[in-house]
C-alpha cells in the first residue's frame, strides 16, 4: 500500500544519501592529498644547493615502488568526480520520484 511504497522511498532515500556522503568523502580525501603535495612542491621549489639542512643522499632519484604517478592520480581524481556527478544526478531523480510517490499517494 501507500505506507510500503513510502518507506520504500525512505530507504532508497536513505541509501543515496549514504552514496553521496561517500562520494563527498572520496572528494575531500583527494582535496587533501592534493593540497599536501601542493605543500611539499612549493617547499621544494625554494630549495637549493645553499639551503640549510640539505642533505646529499645516494639513489636519490629512485622511484619507489609504491609512489603514486601522475597519470593514475588522474585517473583517480576523475573516477572521484565521475562518480560524485553521477551520485548528485541520481539523488535528483530520486528527488523527482520521491516527489511522484508523494502526489500520487496524496490522491
Amino acid at each position: 500500500g501507500i505506507k510500503q511504497k513510502l518507506q520504500q522511498k525512505v530507504n532508497e532515500a536513505h541509501q543515496q544519501l549514504c552514496a553521496l556522503q561517500q562520494a563527498h568523502d572520496a572528494m575531500c580525501d583527494d582535496l587533501a592529498d592534493k593540497m599536501h603535495c601542493l605543500d611539499i612542491e612549493q617547499q621544494c621549489h625554494g630549495l637549493t644547493n645553499q639551503s640549510a639542512n640539505i642533505g646529499f643522499h645516494a639513489n636519490a632519484t629512485r622511484i619507489e615502488k609504491d609512489i603514486v604517478m601522475p597519470d593514475s592520480w588522474d585517473s583517480h581524481s576523475n573516477y572521484n568526480t565521475q562518480r560524485a556527478t553521477s551520485e548528485m544526478k541520481a539523488s535528483t531523480a530520486l528527488r523527482e520520484a520521491i516527489n511522484n510517490t508523494i502526489e500520487q499517494t496524496a490522491n
